[in-house]
């Protein structure tokens, strides 16, 4: 009886996830007689199976995965390759090779290549527990310190959000380029948002940081290695039709950095739909939020009443951008009265808001 198989029953609540495995051989003995093995060894893993360099190299293209367990002799693209490509597509994919050749130029090529395990053929089943015992315990170390990772960031964007200077912790942002933002009509995030953000990297096939700002809005941030706008849109439309058939809007803003998050998200516009929405009508909300600091009713009220009808005949404002705004010009506005006149509650049913 093994024990410790525990340490890879990943729970996504917990911010973690089952480990997911492609076995690339050409024969299909070998990947049965793997498979028998991982379940044999009750390691919970999710398997998929290739039976050729290229279609695996498809398959890792197409999805993400933890552990590649890959033989050497494949027709189309040896295990070599293969893990070379693999390792450009998905740096930290975890690699095992095993081969019926114990030349030392294979395992050089493994070696400088970050393979983490090299087994011989016929593979024995101890010598395989024990490798994949291995791997585990380093990937869930990984992912714990990842999970520690993504909180710290996701503090970071929620005090960047709100305007905060962040002296600390910039290191650990990545280079984001694209800010998405989705809106609903109702509280999606509530119920699904903490199973709908951990999806997000398997079905978007990159990486990205989630915050969920308001029970029906969420934010999502892209590194560099971001999808093609349209098409990302298109695969969150997918995402989102999994848990509801509600609408939503997606609006997507380009980034230059953790440096353009607040101004982003204050001049949310939409960049690329679907729908191809209208051209967005900027409402100068620094303008108005400085004539409410020096007094000028006349000119705030001049932008909002733009604003007001712009946002009733319906013109390409997102709700989250229209929440945004009016909140911005009730807090302004509060800061100015007079200690325990401010109405907070005013700002609650703006940001509780459905329609508008």
């Amino acid at each position: 009886m093994h024990t410790g198989i525990t340490a890879i029953i990943i729970n996504e609540r917990n911010g973690l996830h089952m480990l997911r495995i492609l076995i690339a051989d050409d024969s299909a003995t070998e990947i049965q007689c793997i498979q028998f093995l991982i379940r044999k060894f009750n390691f919970p893993m999710q398997m998929d199976t290739a039976d050729n360099g290229c279609t695996a190299l498809e398959m890792i293209r197409r999805n993400r995965y933890d552990i590649l367990l890959t033989d050497i002799k494949m027709p189309l693209l040896d295990g070599i390759h293969l893990v070379r490509e693999a390792r450009n597509l998905q740096p930290d994919l975890a690699v095992l090779i095993f081969s019926g050749y114990g030349k030392f130029e294979y395992a050089q090529s493994a070696i400088s290549l970050g393979v983490t395990e090299y087994l011989l053929k016929p593979v024995d089943a101890n010598a395989l527990r024990e490798a994949l015992c291995r791997v585990v315990s380093e990937l869930n170390q990984r992912n714990l310190l990842q999970r520690n990772l993504a909180f710290a960031r996701r503090h970071l964007l929620f005090s960047l959000l709100n305007g905060e200077t962040v002296a600390n912790g910039r290191e650990i942002m990545p280079d984001y380029r694209l800010m998405a933002a989705i809106s609903f009509n109702h509280d999606f995030f509530s119920s699904d948002g903490e199973q709908f953000s951990s999806l997000l990297p398997d079905k978007l096939n990159c990486s990205c940081d989630f915050i969920s700002l308001y029970p029906s809005e969420g934010l999502i941030f892209f590194p560099s290695d971001s999808p093609e706008p349209r098409q990302l849109v298109k695969q969150l439309r997918a995402l989102v039709a999994q848990f509801t058939d509600v609408p939503c809007e997606i609006v997507l803003s380009p980034l230059g950095g953790a440096k353009d998050i607040l101004p982003a998200y204050q001049q949310l516009t939409l960049l690329e739909s679907e729908d191809n929405c209208a051209e967005t009508v900027q409402f100068p909300l620094s303008t108005c939020l400085e004539a409410i600091r020096r007094g000028d009713a006349q000119l705030c009220i001049e932008h909002y009443e733009r604003f007001r009808t712009a946002v009733l005949d319906g013109c390409s404002y997102s709700s989250t951008y229209t929440r945004f705004a009016l909140s911005q010009v009730l807090c302004t506005l509060n800061s100015l009265l007079p200690t325990g006149m401010t109405d907070n509650a005013l700002v609650d049913r703006v940001f509780s808001c459905h329609d508008f």
